[in-house]
């Protein structure tokens, strides 16, 4: 039974299966607990795993906070844009009738 993780460092394939095993362990715990500092207690074999991890980690963060910011912007146009288009929805239109027409309308009213 082959262990596969997957990073965006490559890495060499471990020995045996407990290395593998233990990288694997070291990226899954990375996944449930990379707020705490795991680093200094880690194996030295592993601390630079865990300092990739870190990484994508930022990158994510970073790449979150720019949506956040789209989306937000995005929001803010969109109120723009129904604010406007309720202002336009507001305005008086002036109707220029024919006399003949008005009758119409005045006899209908």
């Amino acid at each position: 039974d082959d262990i596969v993780c997957l990073t965006k460092h490559k890495w060499q394939p471990q020995a045996n299966a407990m290395e593998a095993s233990q990288m694997a362990a070291v990226m899954a715990l990375h996944r449930i607990a990379s707020e705490t500092n795991m680093r200094r207690i880690l194996n030295a074999r592993y601390q630079p795993l865990w300092d990739a991890c870190d990484e994508g980690r930022a990158e994510r963060a970073e790449r979150a906070a720019m949506r956040e910011e789209r989306e937000a912007r995005r929001k803010v146009r969109e109120a723009r844009q129904a604010a406007r288009e309720e202002r336009e929805q507001r305005q008086v239109t002036s109707v220029y009738m024919g006399a003949d027409k008005m009758a119409v309308i005045q006899e209908l009213l």
